[in-house]
């Protein structure tokens, strides 16, 4: 009986959020969709937005000619050579499974072109999801999550545009996709607090305390991996929890606590990852790229523990640490660049990525988001983001 109370009590606190979640997701859903009348302008044509969404539909109706195989060399592109696949693979085959499902097997062209009009907004709409999650885990508050998937439902700018309807591009998948891994993420280092552990305890008590934790890291794994088969520049976000990973072991090991967790869970993290880039036969050209990056991890976050363990052990000065760790990194590299040509490419590349030059700054996504016509120009930030990119620098002092 007190087991039946305590289910129906939890649900009765949970509804009203799970009801809230609802109501957000069709608010985001509406206002993406509305535009319909300039996607659908006659029968049996529908008009996409941009260059990228025509081409995904290549993929996609030639996934469903040859289901379930994938376009990995296209012949009828740069004739007459061909060209190798530019898109990673994962946006595509769930968007043409979904088709070939809905469709029994034999969709309609009709079929086929509404569901990829409407896909992105329905994937843009779920983004409130872990957007709740994020919030509510980040601050230990549920009305923040609330409030912070309220405002991404109806966020102007890219987020916006990237998810309209008739926008069938993977960039709103990178969105939903980056947005889980930050969820689990959090939630996975939440609960580290709670169950905390360090080598001796291991020992001791094998792998139990890690066991609640473990969940949450491989399902940002997971994600992390699914979000890299979505978009070959996903190296990105590998970066981005390398170093946070990073700079935490600095944090904790100057506070005294352990950082066992972090090789652990940054491990597990990575691995899961890289064996779906493993299985993949190829992502865009990068797959190599995504490959060295991950295991740059794998062998990274135990060093870094490792160093702290054996410095707590010896309780040699906590400054130590940090300063050992930045001559790693640059004793690392500059023994890759007299050593080895491939291990240097791999680091000065991942920087790369946020210098592009020459014909990468016609990209929309790639050019400089303060610069207008080679000045500097607060007006992409306006037109991009609206209010909130504004705000956004005010919140990040008040995080501060």
């Amino acid at each position: 009986m007190g087991d039946e109370n305590s289910l129906s009590d939890q649900v009765i606190r949970k509804l009203p959020v799970f009801l809230l979640l609802v109501v957000f997701f069709l608010v985001a859903l509406q206002i993406r969709t509305r535009p319909e009348g300039s996607v659908f302008i006659m029968e049996n044509f529908t008009r996409f937005g941009g260059n990228d969404p025509w081409y995904h539909l290549r993929n996609i109706e030639s996934i469903l000619e040859n289901f379930p195989h994938y376009l990995w060399f296209d012949a009828y592109t740069n004739y007459p050579y061909g060209t190798q696949q530019h898109f990673a693979p994962l946006f595509d085959l769930v968007l043409a499974t979904i088709i070939w499902v809905v469709g029994f097997g034999n969709p309609t062209p009709e079929l086929t072109q509404t569901i990829c009009a409407y896909y992105p907004s329905f994937l843009g709409s779920l983004v409130v999801i872990p957007t709740y999650f994020v919030g509510k885990w980040a601050f230990d508050d549920r009305r923040i999550g609330l409030l912070a998937a309220f405002l991404i439902a109806l966020a102007p700018g890219q987020f916006l545009s990237r998810a309209i309807i008739g926008f069938n591009d993977h960039h709103i998948a990178e969105t939903l996709l980056s947005t889980f891994v930050a969820m689990f993420l959090i939630g996975g280092l939440r609960r580290s607090e709670s169950h905390g552990f360090d080598i001796s305890h291991i020992r001791e008590n094998g792998f139990s305390q890690i066991r609640p934790i473990l969940p949450f890291f491989l399902l940002t794994g997971f994600f992390m991996g699914a979000y890299t088969l979505a978009w070959k520049g996903a190296l990105f976000f590998s970066f981005i929890i390398g170093v946070y990973i990073t700079i935490q072991h600095i944090i904790d090991h100057m506070h005294g606590r352990s950082t066992e967790y972090l090789a652990v869970g940054g491990m597990a993290i990575f691995a899961v990852a890289l064996v779906m880039i493993l299985l993949t036969p190829a992502i865009g050209g990068t797959k190599a790229l995504q490959i060295k990056g991950l295991l740059a991890g794998l062998v990274a976050f135990p060093i870094l523990s490792l160093i702290s363990y054996y410095m707590r052990e010896k309780q040699l000065n906590r400054y130590y640490y940090p300063l050992s760790i930045a001559a790693l990194f640059g004793g690392g590299i500059l023994v890759a660049r007299f050593v080895s040509d491939s291990a240097y490419t791999l680091v000065t590349s991942v920087f790369g990525y946020f210098m592009q030059t020459g014909g990468g700054l016609t990209v929309a996504e790639a050019s400089p988001l303060l610069m207008r016509g080679g000045q500097f120009s607060l007006q992409p930030l306006w037109y991009n983001f609206a209010l909130t990119g504004i705000l956004s620098f005010f919140a990040l002092l008040i995080l501060a």
